[in-house]
C-alpha cells in the first residue's frame, strides 16, 4: 500500500539544532567584536584622560610662578634652508633656557617649543602627586569612564619610580594594562595603571546585550514553533494515514463476506434450497449489519472537544442498562466471556445520558475483550461514594505499558498491540469526553500483561 513519505524527524533536529547554533555563534562573534571595540575605545579615552590631567596639571603649576617669570621672551635665529640649526634663546629674570636642536629632522614648532619652555619653568615647582590624582579623577568621571587605577611617576632619564599613589593596581599581572608616558616636566614622566576594564565595558554594552538576548529568545522560539508545526503535520499526516488504513481495514472484511455469498446466491442450483437462501440472505444481512455499525460508531466517536454537548439526561436504572450491554457482548462475541458484575443496592434511579454513557461503558468492554488473552474475564462494578457513581471495568487481558498510559485517551492514538487490531483509535478518546460531558472523570490501572482497570466517575443525580 502506498504511504506518503513524511519528512525524517532526525533531519528536522539536526536542521532546527544547526540553526541555533548558527545564532548562538552569530551572536558569540558579535558580542565579541563589540567588546573588543568598546575595549580599545576605553583605552584611547584612558590615553586622552591622561593627557587631559597633564595639560591641567601643567597649567596650575604654572599659574603658581611668580609673575615674572611667566613673562618670556624668545628670539628665533634662523638660518638657511641647508644651515640645518635653530637656536632659540629664553631670557627671564630667573632662568636662561637654551633649546637646541641638533639635527634637521627634529625640527620643532612653536608650540612644542612653548611646552618645553613649560617643562623647564615647571620643573622646581614642588611635586604634588594627590593634586594630580583628583584632577585624573575629575576628568575620569566627566568622561564617564572612573575606574581603579594607579598614577606612578618616574624620573624621565634613569626611568627610575619617584612616587606613586600606592592603590595596589600597578603590578605584572596580565590583568593590568597601561597607558604610555606623559612628560610632566623636564625631569617627570608619569603613567597611568588601571585593571581590566570589563565591567565598565559591559555597563555600556547593557543596552546590547539586551538587545541580543532578546533577538536570541525570539530566534530559538521562532525555530522551536516552526519544529513544533511540522511535528503537529507530521502526526496529522500519519494519523490520516492509519484511518484510512483501519478504515479499509474494517470495511473490507463485511464487504468481501457480502460479494461472496452473493456470488454464491448467483448459482440456480444453490437458490432451489429455501434454507440455503434463508441462511445466505441472513449472512448478507449480517455483514450490512457490521459496517452500518462500524459507520455509526466513526459518526457517534467523531465529536469536537473543541464544542460543548450538552447531555440529554434523563432518570434511568443504571444497573439494567450494564446489564444490557453485558448482554450484547454475550450475544455477538464467538470468544467466552466470562462476567462478574457488582452494583451497589443504593444504586437505582440515577440521571444520565441513556445514549452516550451506555456507549462509553461498551467501548470499554469492547477494548477488553478485543485485547484479552485466551480466557476473558470482565469484572465491573457500580458503586456509590461521597456523592460520586464509580463504574469500573477490569480485566485479565493484555494492559498498557506505562510509557503509553498518558497518551491512550488522546483521539486516533493506538499503542502497539492494538494496530494489529486495526482500531480507529477514536474508543477511549470518546469515553473520556463522556465523562467531560457528565462533569466526572476517567482514571486508568493498568500493568502490563497483566490487565487493566478503568473506572468512570460522575456526579451522583436523582432528582
Amino acid at each position: 500500500m502506498y504511504k506518503k513519505k513524511i519528512f525524517n524527524k532526525n533531519i528536522l533536529q539536526w536542521f532546527t539544532s544547526i540553526a541555533i547554533i548558527v545564532v548562538l555563534i552569530f551572536q558569540c562573534y558579535s558580542m565579541v567584536s563589540q567588546y573588543d571595540y568598546l575595549s580599545k575605545t576605553l583605552s584611547s579615552l584612558y590615553e586622552e584622560a591622561l593627557i587631559t590631567t597633564v595639560d591641567k596639571y601643567r597649567a596650575i603649576q604654572f599659574s603658581k610662578l611668580p609673575k615674572k617669570s611667566q613673562g618670556i621672551s624668545l628670539k628665533y635665529n634662523f638660518e638657511n634652508k641647508s644651515g640645518s640649526s635653530m637656536d632659540s634663546l629664553i631670557n627671564t629674570d630667573d632662568y636662561v633656557l637654551q633649546l637646541r636642536t641638533e639635527s634637521e629632522e627634529e625640527k620643532l614648532t612653536p608650540d612644542q617649543v612653548l611646552y618645553k619652555i613649560n617643562s623647564y619653568a615647571i620643573a622646581n615647582a614642588p611635586f604634588d602627586i594627590t593634586e594630580l590624582d583628583s584632577i585624573m579623577s575629575e576628568v575620569m568621571k566627566e568622561k564617564d569612564i572612573l575606574c581603579d587605577y594607579d598614577l606612578i611617576v618616574y624620573s624621565s632619564k634613569e626611568s627610575k619610580e619617584l612616587d606613586a599613589t600606592n592603590r595596589s593596581i600597578f603590578n605584572e599581572s596580565s590583568s593590568t594594562y597601561s597607558t604610555s608616558k606623559k612628560e610632566l616636566d623636564i625631569t617627570r614622566d608619569v603613567q597611568m595603571y588601571y585593571e581590566n576594564p570589563a565591567s565598565i565595558i559591559f555597563q555600556k554594552m547593557l543596552y546590547y546585550l539586551m538587545f541580543s538576548a532578546i533577538v536570541l529568545i525570539v530566534v530559538i522560539w521562532a525555530v522551536y514553533y516552526q519544529w513544533q508545526i511540522i511535528q503537529k503535520q507530521k502526526m496529522i499526516e500519519t494519523v490520516r494515514q492509519d484511518f484510512v488504513d483501519s478504515m479499509t481495514h474494517e470495511l473490507r472484511h463485511p464487504l468481501q463476506g457480502a460479494l461472496s455469498v452473493a456470488e454464491v446466491m448467483e448459482n440456480p442450483s444453490f437458490m432451489e434450497s429455501p434454507e440455503r437462501r434463508s441462511k445466505a440472505i441472513s449472512r448478507i444481512k449480517t455483514n450490512l449489519d457490521n459496517i452500518d455499525q462500524l459507520l455509526e460508531s466513526i459518526v457517534i466517536k467523531s465529536y469536537s472537544e473543541e464544542l460543548w454537548f450538552e447531555p440529554q439526561l434523563e432518570v434511568g436504572n443504571l444497573h439494567d442498562v450494564i446489564n444490557e450491554v453485558i448482554t450484547s457482548f454475550a450475544l455477538n462475541y464467538i470468544k467466552r466471556v466470562d462476567f462478574v458484575t457488582y452494583f451497589d443496592e443504593n444504586l437505582t434511579d440515577v440521571i444520565f445520558d441513556p445514549i452516550h454513557l451506555p456507549n462509553a461503558i461498551k467501548n470499554l468492554i469492547d477494548n477488553s475483550i478485543k485485547y484479552s488473552k485466551e480466557k476473558v474475564r470482565i469484572e465491573i462494578s457500580v458503586i456509590l461514594k461521597e456523592k460520586w457513581i464509580h463504574i469500573t471495568v477490569g480485566d485479565n487481558g493484555l494492559g498498557v505499558k506505562e510509557k503509553d498510559l498518558p497518551k491512550i485517551f488522546k483521539k486516533f492514538y493506538k499503542i502497539e498491540h492494538s494496530k494489529k487490531n486495526h482500531g480507529l483509535g477514536l474508543g477511549l478518546s470518546y469515553v473520556e469526553w463522556v465523562c467531560k460531558m457528565h462533569k466526572g472523570n476517567i482514571n486508568v490501572e493498568s500493568k502490563y500483561n497483566e490487565g487493566s482497570k478503568f473506572t468512570i466517575s460522575i456526579p451522583f443525580i436523582n432528582e
